[in-house]
């Protein structure tokens, strides 16, 4: 994570993305993906998210990312949406 927020502080996040997933993905769901995983890289645990945080976001970037890459209604069948994820 070190690595990666420099990058992420100057808003060049596709300097973050692996390049193996090549350009066709939605920015607003690696921004998402971003952000939580800063949060969760904070030195003082009381300013780290909760795993139930985590999770709604991490679901909701999969929400993002399905939207803009689904052609048709059965593409989403293959992922794992939680509606109501309670981490424990």
């Amino acid at each position: 994570m070190l690595q990666a927020r420099p990058y992420y502080e100057i808003g060049a996040i596709e300097e973050i993305v692996d390049r193996k997933i090549g350009s066709n993905y939605n920015v607003s769901s690696i921004w998402k993906v971003a952000e939580i995983a800063m949060a969760c890289a904070q030195y003082e645990g009381r300013k780290r998210p909760t795993m139930d945080e985590v999770c709604h976001e991490l679901a909701e970037a999969l929400r993002l990312e399905i939207s803009s890459n689904s052609t048709s209604p059965t593409t989403t069948g293959k992922y794992f949406l939680p509606t109501d994820v309670n981490a424990r």
